[in-house]
């Protein structure tokens, strides 16, 4: 597991030090942190999916054949992280394709069996969350990760955000996250931050210096959080401007650290942003 542990290294390299500014952020640190660690582990998440979707991608056609969109990774009693791609019919889910990673961390095509009623209820929660996200978003024509946990309670928690589009489009400004009974059936509660118009960069990956609008929120949000750690490794500044100041990450590939400026004294200068499309709202 060599290979996700250096990915996980990475994220959790990331710690505040705002507790050492004199300035006040403009919101409670403790929050933020956990807003910041729940953001770390979405980017892990989303680095286990997109190895293993890669691997599963080198498949014959056929092997494809039948996969629904019901896809998810988690990880076992171990820690040791899974992936799978099936379809779920009828209350159970058939895992059509099954990645683990081995000691090195590289991804392979697993034939072993995985708990059936686990699997069952992943699929059930992202079922139940996914469709009230699709009832509230509409036709947007945005393309959404999904992601999703069991939490101590044995409750899931499932997050929809703004995936790297086809045509190289980095989006920001939107995030759905439910949460979900136990038996995966019942929705438990829904929030939602999204901004009147979704921004994002072409080419972020071109680009030395990246500005987040999030001023019509008096917080960072957690995509924007998000996004600033996703990008980071690519990118050598990201500014997540919000209502009250302005959030950064600073640091070296061995260590990074959140940095916040009150808005007083932070300043935003006008970027080049690809507004994205207002969405449909579905007609009922």
């Amino acid at each position: 597991m060599k290979q996700l542990l250096l990915i996980l290294t990475l994220f959790l390299s990331v710690q505040s030090f705002a507790q050492k500014q004199s300035l006040d952020p403009g919101f409670d640190m403790a929050t933020f942190m956990e807003l910041s660690a729940e953001a770390e582990w979405l980017c892990f998440y989303d680095k286990v999916a997109w190895i293993s979707t890669d691997e599963v991608m080198k498949l014959p056609k056929e092997k494809l054949t039948g996969l629904g969109a019901e896809w998810f990774c988690l990880p076992d009693k171990d820690d040791n992280w899974h992936a799978f791609y099936g379809k779920f019919e009828e209350g159970k889910y058939n895992a059509g394709v099954h990645v683990e990673f081995d000691e090195e961390g590289k991804p392979f095509i697993s034939e072993k069996t995985y708990d059936q009623t686990t699997l069952n209820l992943y699929a059930q929660a992202l079922k139940t969350a996914g469709n009230t996200f699709h009832d509230e978003v509409g036709d947007w024509g945005i393309r959404f990760n999904q992601y999703i946990r069991q939490e101590e309670d044995e409750t899931f928690k499932i997050w929809f955000l703004p995936a790297f589009q086809p045509d190289g489009t980095a989006v920001y400004g939107a995030e759905y996250i439910y949460s979900v009974s136990k038996d995966g059936k019942e929705l438990l509660n829904k929030e939602s931050k999204v901004l009147d118009d979704l921004l994002g960069y072409r080419d972020i990956v071109k680009l030395e210096e990246v500005e987040l609008n999030y001023t019509q929120f008096d917080e960072p949000t957690l995509m924007g959080v998000f996004f600033v750690m996703y990008y980071q490794p690519y990118v050598d500044k990201i500014y997540l401007y919000y209502g009250k100041g302005m959030s950064t990450l600073v640091g070296d590939d061995q260590s990074v650290s959140w940095i916040h400026i009150p808005k007083e004294t932070a300043t935003q200068e006008e970027k080049k942003e690809k507004p994205k499309k207002k969405r449909k709202k579905k007609k009922k």
